[in-house]
């Protein structure tokens, strides 16, 4: 089945076409879902999932599109993060 031929098919990569990856709007800079998850130190698809499930942070539409606050992102991490093995100091 040929898609291209399908009214209303704009091709798959549609969705990333002419979006920016972030805005800055005074002292804030709102990150699309890939450096959001690349802020995070997650996949996209989990951000999505977080957002899906009402977890983590909200983000803001902008014309359409998702971002999340670079503040209130670095905010979630301070309060939710679990030290890594290699990250606790060694007990005596």
């Amino acid at each position: 089945m040929d898609l291209t031929a399908t009214p209303g098919y704009v091709g798959p990569s549609r969705a990333h076409r002419g979006r920016p990856t972030h805005y800055t709007a005074g002292p804030d800079t709102y990150l699309g879902i890939q450096l959001a998850a690349k802020h995070l130190g997650v996949s996209r698809w989990t951000v999505r999932l977080w957002h899906m499930k009402g977890k983590g942070v909200r983000p803001y539409t902008i014309n359409g599109w998702s971002y999340w606050k670079q503040s209130e992102l670095d905010q979630w991490l301070k309060a939710n993060r679990t030290p890594r093995l290699a990250e606790t100091p060694p007990t005596p």
